[in-house]
């Protein structure tokens, strides 16, 4: 009997990262509905068949497998910053603006500002 099933996964590659990195990478994975392994297998996958089809172009799932592994890449490149350094409170700066403090900036105190 043939069995359609996937082969089992029992073998492991270790990548070392920044936590700032990992935690980025993790998070936009999540926010992709995939798993960080799906990602990695997937770049992988297309990597081993663009190298096996040298001269074809690529099929539609390897672009695709291509595309969420620049996108998780670009989005670890673009929230490892802000997650490494933190992001400074605008509250004083809205304090100051915010001249009569009811908690509403009106465009006369906006003005007086400049």
């Amino acid at each position: 009997m043939v069995s359609n099933r996937a082969p089992k996964k029992n073998e492991a590659i270790e990548v070392r990262l920044d936590n700032a990195t990992k935690a980025a990478f993790m998070a936009n994975c999540a926010r992709d509905g995939s798993s960080a392994s799906d990602v990695i297998r997937g770049f992988i996958d297309a990597r081993l068949n663009a190298r096996s089809k040298a001269g074809r172009r690529p099929t539609s799932a390897s672009r695709m497998a291509m595309a969420a592994l620049l996108g998780a890449l670009l989005g670890v490149g673009a929230t490892a910053p802000s997650l490494a350094h933190g992001v400074a409170s605008p509250r004083p700066a809205f304090e100051q603006l915010d001249r009569n403090h009811d908690g509403v900036l009106t465009a006369a105190e906006y003005s007086a500002q400049r």
